[in-house]
């Protein structure tokens, strides 16, 4: 019996970080798509269904990548994905701590963080590893 693979897509306005990110989850063995914009993100999303969606919160702008995570939580076909909220900037992250705490299924990994941190996010949200180290990640609502 073959497992599903799990499908991983990442957003980021930088090049670099997009094909460093599709090596280390693709060498996890990831589906992995990869998305420079906003707004070709979204769409990709809707139509691929990923297991969880990686998104930087500053794309083009400081607030692009905060108004995608919103888009994909009021759409009825993407509210349910697991977000994985890369972020630099910790202090727009606790401005919007509360905008944050009433949002489903996001997770907080600050950047920079190494491959482990990463790849222990991805199997904590999308539960493929039941033994993922708690004490390294920091999240606002537990995936169930």
């Amino acid at each position: 019996m073959t497992e599903k693979q799990i499908r991983v897509a990442v957003v980021n306005h930088q090049a670099t970080f997009l094909r460093l990110m599709e090596q280390i989850l693709t060498g996890e063995g990831y589906a992995t798509t990869v998305h420079s914009a906003a707004d070709d993100a979204h769409g990709a999303i809707t139509r691929l269904q990923p297991d969880v969606i990686i998104v930087d919160t500053w794309l083009q702008t400081r607030d692009e990548g905060w108004e995608l995570v919103q888009t994909l939580r009021l759409d009825e076909k993407t509210r349910h994905i697991p977000i994985i909220l890369a972020s630099s900037d910790a202090e727009r992250v606790q401005e919007r701590s509360e905008q944050l705490s009433g949002m489903k299924n996001v997770l907080i990994l600050g950047k920079p963080f190494d491959p482990e941190s990463l790849l222990r996010s991805v199997a904590r949200v999308t539960g493929t590893k039941a033994n993922w180290d708690a004490g390294a990640q920091a999240s606002l609502d537990s995936p169930k």
